[in-house]
């Protein structure tokens, strides 16, 4: 005769501990899957090729790109778009593996999502008031231009140079904020990542010496 489990039972099996594990668990798969998903788009990024087939180049020649015709057309809408703020997804995609596989959660995932949304354009904007076009083909992609455009000339003509000077700060600032807000990570978390960079510079510094 089968015994039925009554959904009494299956809650006292299910007990607060298995289920803080089996959390954990998902967390730590998800974490991996991001940081997978972040380093393939590295290489998409890294690897781009303009003459890659995509959804603005027809051409029958096989795709350069090393992740493939998906890797070749996600990295051109990206720099095509955005230009160096392409970088930003992969940067936000680590802090997320990191924080879901240190079991610290992401908090509100729409607030993330927000934030890395409003890095983008903002991120773009401010490449372009760097000086960066003599370094970065198209530093702020086709976006970038017309956002910082829009918010630098609109308060310029308000406020006159003082209006420029706080446009520029506004967009510099801007897209600060959003990137913190869409990666999540506190401020310890980025001291400590800003210790794992300078000695990982350092290393590769000494081991080139």
């Amino acid at each position: 005769m089968t015994k039925i489990t009554s959904p009494a039972q299956s809650r006292r099996f299910a007990s607060p501990a298995v289920r803080t594990v089996l959390r954990r668990r998902v967390q730590e798969s998800i974490g991996l899957v991001l940081a997978l998903a972040a380093l393939a788009l590295a290489v998409a990024l890294v690897t781009h090729d303009p003459g890659d087939p995509s959804l603005n180049t027809a051409t029958d020649r096989a795709t350069r790109n090393l992740t493939g015709p998906a890797g070749a057309i996600a990295s051109d809408v990206l720099l095509q778009g955005f230009g160096v703020a392409a970088w930003l997804p992969v940067a936000a995609a680590l802090a997320w593996a990191w924080r879901l596989a240190t079991h610290r959660g992401l908090g509100l995932v729409a607030l993330r999502l927000i934030g890395l949304l409003l890095a983008l354009p903002l991120g773009a904007a401010a490449a372009v008031l760097l000086p960066l076009a003599g370094l970065v083909s198209l530093p702020g992609g086709a976006i970038g231009p017309p956002v910082a455009t829009f918010v630098v000339e609109g308060l310029e003509s308000g406020f006159g140079s003082f209006g420029a000077v706080v446009g520029q700060a506004a967009v510099g600032l801007g897209a600060l904020g959003a990137f913190l807000l869409g990666c999540g990570l506190s401020g310890r978390e980025w001291r400590g990542a800003g210790r794992v960079a300078v000695d990982g510079a350092r290393v590769a510094g000494n081991a080139a010496a």
